[in-house]
């Protein structure tokens, strides 16, 4: 199948193939691969930032067994076929990762993933590939009109614009939104350091199609309504009056007034606002615009979100990386709308499928630990008891797939019903001119087996795209590992060069 008759068949595909409300628990770049592309509006991830710290995560109630994860990438640790398809990776071609092309050309990620190593070392390097690798998969999975959110911190969040700027394009970029965790402590004597109490949440389109509704603060008291009419108290806000000279003051009388510097706003709406009872005037007489203590919903929010403190004691999990779920709410709320679909692939103790649940949108997660099953049957269960329904309304409803060992019952439908891979054994000889994929000899057609250059088991499926011809000493040493670890042994013996 050929990329445009791809693209085609990608387009008609409207529907996901997971049902809402599932939770996967495996690899999620395994697991996105098989995702149908183009069905979410949302994404947020809060990803291992690379701290270099160990975090505990316990498995359930308080007593049991609890799993460590690490957050300290090492080069070992990287699988190699994220290199070898990262390498190849050029931002004009599709980003399905399902072909083994070897794509030419200037590649702007891989130039800012390998900077990366020069000027912070090699886990730096291979957390960026991780992280690659899943985002190039979300933006596959993005809607047009959609936008994706990551938290991150200080050790890589530069590290990450530069990857975000590659993969969603710099000009789709929209805010980096600094959240304000925590408060600086009392200190004696000098420090090394300023007290680190932020984090940050880079915020990116797919497209110019995308909108945003502008979240408005979580006050902590109602501001003082001392005033007060016939529709209830109310505090005096906008002077209407322009107090210094500005660009779009209006000069003209109105009701006898005519002020020095002009109006802050136009005689009609000066007129609607009067007859509607909306201005309140002061002692000496100047117009101000009423806000009644009913409608207020807070100030217009910026890039800097200080108003929402950590989880708190009663939503806590004792997960170390927890976020609180106002913060969510508020991210979900200006980016999408109910009935829309939140995606997390990094979603840990669930805060984001709560919230999604809480305000009426679609969700679906991923998370390598089992104990993400814990969490959000608890949570769920948590939620149904505060809306006042059923116990296990929302719980029944919820889809847990485990995809750990294997990703074969999850299927793109936009590539259709695809024949045996034998049957492409023809064609793949006249691409490959007869040579091995692997050492590069020549062999007649018989000595040469067909292979999944993304291996099944992490997401490759028989596309043609995704089929290469090994010889047999080849197909033996690759076994069911990436193409790249085949590379690495072949380079090591001296059978092919750099």
């Amino acid at each position: 199948m050929k990329r445009k008759a791809i693209q085609s068949a990608v387009q008609q595909i409207v529907e996901p193939n997971w049902l809402n409300k599932t939770l996967f628990l495996g690899d999620n770049l395994h697991i996105m691969r098989r995702m149908n592309s183009s069905l979410m509006d949302l994404i947020y991830l809060d990803p291992p930032f690379n701290t270099g710290r160990n975090f505990r995560a316990p498995l359930g109630d308080a007593g049991e067994l609890e799993e460590v994860f690490s957050d300290i990438w090492r080069e070992e640790d990287l699988d190699e076929l994220e290199h070898a398809l990262l390498a190849q990776y050029n931002d004009e071609e599709d980003l399905s990762l399902f072909s083994k092309s070897r794509y030419q050309g200037f590649n702007p990620l891989y130039s800012a993933i390998t900077a990366s190593r020069a000027s912070h070392g090699k886990s730096m390097f291979s957390y960026l590939i991780m992280m690659s690798m899943r985002l190039i998969e979300m933006r596959r999975l993005l809607k047009e009109t959609g936008s994706i959110f990551l938290h991150c911190d200080h050790t890589a969040s530069h590290y990450l614009k530069m990857v975000m700027d590659a993969i969603f394009g710099q000009e789709n970029f929209r805010n980096e939104i600094i959240w304000q965790r925590a408060y600086v402590k009392g200190t004696r004597g000098p420090r090394k350091t300023l007290g680190t109490i932020t984090e940050s949440i880079l915020f990116y389109a797919k497209s110019e199609k995308n909108r945003i509704v502008i979240p408005k603060t979580i006050p902590k008291k109602l501001p003082k309504f001392k005033h007060k009419d016939e529709r209830g108290y109310y505090r005096a806000v906008t002077q209407l009056m322009a107090d210094s000279k500005l660009h779009d003051s209006r000069t003209f009388e109105w009701r006898g007034l005519n002020p020095k510097y002009g109006w802050r706003v136009s005689m009609e709406n000066l007129e609607r606002m009067h007859k509607e009872g909306l201005i309140h005037y002061n002692s000496s007489g100047r117009p101000y615009r009423k806000q009644y203590a009913e409608e207020y919903e807070g100030k217009d929010v910026g890039n800097l979100w200080n108003d929402i403190p950590p989880a708190s004691s009663e939503e806590r999990t004792n997960y170390d990386t927890q976020k609180p779920l106002k913060l969510l709410e508020r991210i979900i709320r200006a980016s999408s709308n109910p009935g829309d679909r939140v995606f997390d692939p990094f979603c840990g103790c669930a805060t984001t499928l709560v919230a999604a649940e809480k305000l009426g949108r679609e969700w679906v997660g991923i998370d390598i630990a089992e104990r993400a099953k814990v969490e959000i049957k608890k949570r769920m269960l948590k939620l149904s008891i505060d809306r006042g329904d059923n116990e296990l309304a929302i719980w029944k409803g919820i889809h847990i797939r485990n995809l750990k060992n294997s990703v074969a019952s999850l299927w793109r439908d936009e590539f259709g019903k695809l024949p045996p891979p034998r049957t492409h054994k023809n064609w793949l000889y006249g691409e490959c001119g007869g040579k091995c994929a692997g050492c590069g000899q020549h062999f007649e057609k018989r000595h040469l087996e067909i292979d999944h250059y993304v291996p099944k088991s992490k997401g490759g499926t028989d596309h043609r795209d995704n089929l290469q011809l090994l010889c047999g000493a080849c197909n033996r040493m690759k076994g069911d590992r990436p193409q790249a670890y085949l590379d690495a042994q072949l380079k090591r013996l001296g059978i092919i060069l750099d």
